[in-house]
């Protein structure tokens, strides 16, 4: 008689996925909730503009930097355990933020946050691989932890800019009833499993410097240009750390990211999906509010009213999304929601000077739920298309190029528009060139498969062949 695990949630149970949902909403929120208080911040703290550009940047290099190397420990050391750990370094860094009393010290913190925000991130993905392994439960779930990063993009800049006049420290211990939740649920989830393995000491160095030259570069060309001597070093760094990362990986004895998981197609795709998508969401979000403000003269906080619609758009695709691709596959609502972004993105780039604030947040409304239909099956399908000890690296990989992705749609939009005279003509090349991006993505996503049961079974057979 098989021997049951009695420390396993039901198969229903929401604790798991409310935990997840929580971790990725906090870790995409910190991104944004703090933009609109770095003026008042400056003020209290000083530092000048270099300091507040920290406050941002310190928190998203580490964070990009330490995806792979999180993922990597999520699989060694089980997701629970480092799940906890990023929670209660995201409990400790939002302390540390929120009476925080010099700009060092804020700039610290952030960065604490950052690390807790890799480790929290693929952590969470792999919670849900372990407590939901159902495909239809684990793509529900996949749904609703996709739904939290869908209200974090709406809700961070309306938090900023209602908590910012009441106290800036507040867009910081928001965080802490979130992070307590988080930890009061763990011990409630199941337990994860150890995997001893050698550690992969030139993987994880070269990868955290690659990622971490990659994004600062992306990040210093939109402050400087593309062109500018230590952008161009920083990218050649990174592309050059990142070669070596890929040669050294096909070489090792025990690599943190072994080959084997991009040998499907599937999970190609996905990675390719993972960043075009997040260059055309980020994108459009940055340029669709420097239009809201700068072009049509609204305040921050109208501003942000204007993405509300996007919100209850997101909801009904992350939600609808695991549904259609469990009846259909995971093509189908991957297809959907690329033609609704493209859709969205090319209207927006046709109308032009013509867009005001109503058309700009009913589109912007079409191209979030194109985003919602996008990320709940691709997740899952991420997580189907490997190993389930290789959950972990797996889903750090598909957040890493996420988070460039995000990171290089703001960096090229932003310098597009400070170079020409026209915003309005930036904006329309920004957004041809994102929605021919999402017609190449759209035609290799035709190939994904079909049947999600297919999947798994041809995960297998490579894995028996591989062992063979």
């Amino acid at each position: 008689m098989p021997v049951v695990d009695s420390t396993r949630q039901h198969p229903t149970s929401r604790i798991p996925v409310v935990a997840a949902s929580t971790a990725f909403f906090l870790s995409c929120m910190d991104v944004l909730i703090v933009n609109l208080a770095l003026p008042t911040i400056g003020e209290q703290l000083g530092g000048g503009m270099s300091g507040q550009q920290w406050v941002v940047d310190g928190y998203t290099l580490p964070f990009a930097a330490l995806l792979l190397g999180a993922g990597n420990l999520s699989d060694r050391l089980g997701a629970k355990r480092v799940f906890a750990a990023g929670s209660a370094l995201f409990l400790i860094s939002s302390l540390i933020c929120t009476f925080a009393f010099t700009m060092p010290m804020l700039i610290a913190g952030r960065a604490i946050m950052g690390v807790g925000a890799a480790a929290l991130l693929p952590s969470s993905m792999s919670v849900i691989r372990e407590n939901y392994p159902d495909p239809v439960e684990q793509g529900q779930a996949m749904g609703y932890w996709a739904f939290g990063g869908t209200i974090a993009a709406v809700m961070g800049p309306i938090l900023g800019g209602l908590l910012t006049p009441i106290h800036w420290s507040l867009v910081f211990a928001i965080n802490i009833p979130a992070c307590l939740l988080i930890l009061v649920l763990i011990p409630k989830m199941q337990t994860s499993e150890r995997r001893s393995a050698p550690f992969d000491f030139a993987g994880q160095i070269l990868a955290i410097v690659g990622l971490g030259a990659l994004v600062a570069g992306l990040i210093e060309g939109g402050e400087q240009g593309f062109a500018s001597v230590l952008v161009v070093s920083l990218l050649a760094i990174g592309v050059a750390a990142l070669a070596m990362f890929a040669v050294a990986e096909c070489h090792a004895r025990h690599p943190m990211m072994p080959p084997s998981t991009l040998r499907s197609y599937d999970m190609r795709v996905s990675m390719l999906i993972g960043l075009v998508f997040m260059v055309a969401w980020y994108g459009m979000v940055f340029l669709t509010t420097s239009l809201l403000q700068n072009e049509l003269g609204l305040s921050p906080f109208m501003s942000g009213l204007a993405f509300i619609p996007s919100a209850f758009a997101g909801m009904i695709g992350n939600l609808r999304s695991p549904g259609i691709a469990t009846a259909h596959g995971t093509r189908v609502p991957v297809v959907g929601g690329l033609i609704a972004m493209t859709a969205g993105l090319t209207t927006m780039a046709l109308l032009g000077s013509h867009l005001n604030a109503w058309s700009a947040a009913i589109l912007v409304a079409v191209v979030g739920c194109g985003c919602s239909f996008v990320t709940p099956p691709t997740s899952s399908l991420v997580l189907r298309s490997v190993a389930p000890e290789q959950s972990g690296i797996a889903g750090a990989m598909f957040n890493t190029m996420r988070q460039v992705g995000s990171t290089l749609g703001i960096a090229v939009f932003g310098t597009l528009v400070a170079s020409m005279s026209s915003f309005t003509s930036a904006m329309r090349i920004c957004f041809l060139a994102t929605a021919a991006l999402l017609l190449i993505t759209l035609g290799l996503s035709i190939r994904l498969e079909h049947n999600p049961s297919n999947i798994t079974a041809n995960r297998r057979i490579a894995d028996h062949v591989a062992v063979d």
